[in-house]
């Protein structure tokens, strides 16, 4: 635990607790077992292990009941009677707040708190904010200490990894120093706390995936432990990485609570928004795992994608994984032809699911062996990208997509890539998921385009490797190509009417469907028809 200010006197307080880097804790490990372990301690950290320091500082009967089932506050510092010394206002986005009656309580939970992180969760920090809290002035406290905590972490310099001396043996996972030995497949490894606190944590975070998902997997289905358990076949070695996060949600929340009028307001709209979030998020989730079991036996048969067996011999394993989940912010990996697709399913369901708040994605794929820390960070880049188009003049907001396909290394920023390899303006990315206008910045475009490609008998690969290549070399080369192919009925369709592969002669629409082509399948969105034809709208939002 660490920058905690202090209430200037005793009395009750607010307690704003925040995990920081949480992104490089869960995915500072190549190995996806250390990413499940460390997704679960990140997790647990400001659910379960808050609790246990909780209880075990103020005793069970002084906690309120938990936030996720109470509207109303139970704590009242005002009455002597009172039994309830703290309660948890909400948990959420990496947040939790904590009420509490007497300052003193406070410090000495938070503390417990700190031994138990540092026991459990070597490596994640938390970041609190004390403030005094006046019943009838939640609202002001709640500014005050993200007011607070902002500064605090904005001063903060010090390094995340210490340095280590010259005779300490190093931590091959983490770069830490060694300070203990794991078995790994049968060889002896010396880990680092936070390496081995992630492995340790592995089977935890098993359990709890498993948890969530076991209505839907029943006795006959898995997740894979490995990335070269995803589906791929020999020779075929993509893995996708799909990061998804929420659209401005702590400003929709600070919005619920501004209006709120008193304490009982703020405390109802806090909660139903976080529940709304979290619940929303994970029905999302599990819609998209019931979309794959039902199309799993077609993207068996059609796509070449492989569900194989556990290492017992007794359980399927999906083609996918989750890894950060029970929030708006959502990770997970899976096979490389599926990635795009599950990523916009995802986003429509998120949609749908919390009743319009909406979300941005990115989607990373690259080969089985590339990196996976590097793979994570080049979806969190591409994320970002979808959410600066969402905020583009007319743009009209909505859950967009960017996704990125490399068969080698990536040493540069995704913008420095696109002006390099691509000159800046071929690519139309990133795409609209979210409201479908039906124009050629909708995703659904490119989804119908190549359900038009690939089911067309003239449209052979060597004709769409050769319309590829034209595009690249600009407007004038691919619009002679496809004047040679329409002689041979290779036809782009009422979708791209004159469109001739490009838009504006800048970027081509056409380019992305072509790029993606081998990371797609027609028997994961078997519904693309159903919605009217797409209008190519000029490609304005």
């Amino acid at each position: 635990m660490d920058r905690v200010m202090i209430p200037p006197r005793d009395g009750p307080c607010l307690a704003l607790l925040d995990c920081s880097g949480i992104q490089d804790y869960v995915f500072g490990s190549n190995r996806l077992a250390d990413n499940v372990g460390a997704s679960y301690l990140v997790e647990a950290a400001l659910n379960a292990t808050l609790e246990a320091a909780l209880v075990a500082t103020l005793g069970q009967g002084a906690i309120a009941a938990s936030w996720r089932t109470a509207t109303a506050l139970a704590l009242d510092p005002r009455s002597s009677e009172g039994a309830v010394r703290a309660e948890v206002l909400y948990v959420g986005g990496g947040n939790a707040v904590v009420l509490f009656a007497e300052a003193g309580q406070a410090r000495a939970v938070l503390a417990d708190l700190g031994r138990r992180l540092l026991e459990r969760s070597p490596g994640l920090r938390v970041a609190a904010s004390l403030v005094p809290w006046a019943p009838g002035g939640l609202k002001e406290a709640l500014k005050e200490a993200r007011r607070d905590l902002g500064r605090r972490k904005l001063a903060d310099t010090r390094r995340l990894t210490p340095f280590s001396h010259p005779v300490v043996e190093t931590c091959r996972v983490a770069g830490l120093p060694a300070a203990c030995e794991r078995d790994d497949f049968g060889r002896t490894v010396r880990l680092s706390s936070l390496a081995a606190a992630r492995r340790d944590a592995r089977g935890r975070g098993d359990r709890r995936l498993r948890g969530t998902f076991d209505h839907l997997l029943g006795e006959a289905y898995d997740f894979p432990s490995e990335l070269e358990q995803l589906g791929q076949r020999a020779g075929e070695s993509h893995i996708a990485v799909v990061h998804a996060d929420g659209d401005g949600l702590g400003l929709k929340l600070r919005e619920i609570i501004e209006a709120a009028q008193d304490d009982q307001e703020v405390a109802a709209g806090a909660r139903a928004f976080a529940l709304r979030v979290e619940g929303g998020a994970s029905r999302a989730l599990q819609r998209l795992v019931e979309t794959l079991l039902a199309r799993l036996h077609g993207l068996e048969e059609h796509s070449g994608i492989e569900a194989r067996f556990s290492s017992a011999g007794t359980l399927r394993l999906l083609p996918m994984r989750p890894i950060v989940y029970g929030g708006d912010d959502v990770t997970f990996v899976c096979d490389g032809r599926l990635g795009i697709q599950l990523a916009a399913l995802f986003l429509e369901d998120f949609a749908e699911e919390t009743e319009g708040l909406t979300a941005c994605a990115g989607v990373a794929i690259v080969g089985s062996h590339f990196p996976f820390s590097r793979a994570y960070r080049l979806a969190e880049e591409l994320c970002r990208s979808a959410k600066k188009a969402r905020r583009d003049p007319g743009a009209g907001e909505g859950s967009w997509l960017d996704f990125h396909i490399t068969f080698g290394g990536v040493s540069n920023s995704i913008e420095a890539i696109r002006q390099q390899d691509y000159g800046g303006t071929l690519l139309r990315r990133p795409w609209r998921v979210t409201p479908d206008r039906q124009t050629t910045r909708d995703l659904s475009w490119l989804l119908k385009m190549f359900k038009h490609l690939s089911h067309s008998e003239p449209w052979s690969r060597s004709r769409l490797r050769a319309l590829r290549d034209a595009l690249e070399q600009g407007p004038e080369a691919s619009a002679r190509l496809l004047r040679r192919l329409e002689s041979r009925q290779a036809t782009l369709g009422a979708l791209a009417q004159g469109l001739r592969g490009w838009f504006d002669g800048r970027v081509s629409p056409l380019y992305d469907v072509l790029e993606a082509f081998e990371f797609l399948s027609p028997v994961l969105r078997p519904d693309f028809d159903r919605s009217p034809e797409l209008a190519l709208g000029g490609g304005a939002p």
